[in-house]
């Protein structure tokens, strides 16, 4: 074989060398399937991203509550030590609009550990316990001084297992406005019977806005509302159920 055809060959190896590893194996050449991944990865947040929709503006119309601000966690100051000395319900709230599906024995020992304003109810628990619910100081005989109690805020027991009412109207008939909602079945065991509902309303008394709650088994109520208030009038509707509350329902458009 001469030089001449030599060099040929030599040159025309090295060529289809050159064209083999233009475009190389992403499974051989780590590097590449690296960069080929971070490619991917990026691409796939980028289109994520743009997928997620912004979070729309808080909508003007909806009036917040007027109620004091109450925080997310109540820690006592002062505790002190009660025993029921009648059979009493445990209830929600410091009312008996509240639902109270549960009950202390006479003797029951427990630690109260908040009062509402007008001192007319405890809020008790069983000793370090974290779970608390509302009773009628008249049931109780209390060591220490309940006026020493702090006021505790009502922090609605909310329960994720039942919906709210739907189908909510709202109408006006002068003062009057008639609210309605469609029912929510509940199974027995669920089902609170001395109310199905209950309402947190902002209304418009004598020029004040004023904080009322109710609770009913129907499926309308009717409430007075004057006109003459700075602040728009609202409510908000809950189903009643033993576990709790459900979430609230907002009654929209106010009429």
């Amino acid at each position: 074989m001469t030089t001449r055809t030599i060099l040929t060959l030599s040159i025309f190896a090295l060529l289809l060398s050159a064209c083999g590893q233009s475009t190389p194996d992403p499974a051989l050449d780590p590097v590449l399937a690296m960069t080929q991944a971070f490619a991917t990865v990026n691409a796939a947040f980028t289109q994520t991203a743009l997928a997620v929709p912004t979070t729309p503006p808080a909508p003007t119309e909806t009036p917040g509550p007027t109620a004091p601000p109450q925080p997310t966690q109540f820690t006592p100051t002062v505790t002190l030590t009660v025993t029921v000395t009648t059979p009493a319900n445990c209830r929600f709230g410091p009312s008996t609009t509240y639902a109270g599906p549960g009950a202390f024995k006479t003797g029951k020992t427990l630690e109260a550990i908040g009062r509402d304003a007008g001192g007319q109810w405890l809020l008790v628990r069983e000793a370090g316990a974290k779970k608390s619910c509302w009773v009628n100081v008249i049931t109780l005989n209390v060591q220490g001084d309940a006026a020493t109690l702090d006021i505790a805020p009502v922090e609605l027991l909310i329960t994720p297992n039942y919906p709210p009412p739907s189908n909510i109207s709202a109408t006006r008939n002068g003062d009057q406005v008639v609210i309605t909602w469609s029912d929510v079945p509940l199974t027995p065991q669920a089902t609170y019977l001395d109310s199905h509902y209950f309402l947190e309303l902002w209304l418009c008394n004598g020029g004040a806005l004023t904080y009322a709650i109710l609770a009913t088994n129907n499926l309308f109520i009717s409430v007075t509302d004057q006109p003459g208030c700075a602040e728009a009038s609202h409510a908000l509707l809950y189903t009643t159920t033993k576990e709790g509350y459900s979430q609230p329902a907002a009654i929209l458009p106010w009429p």
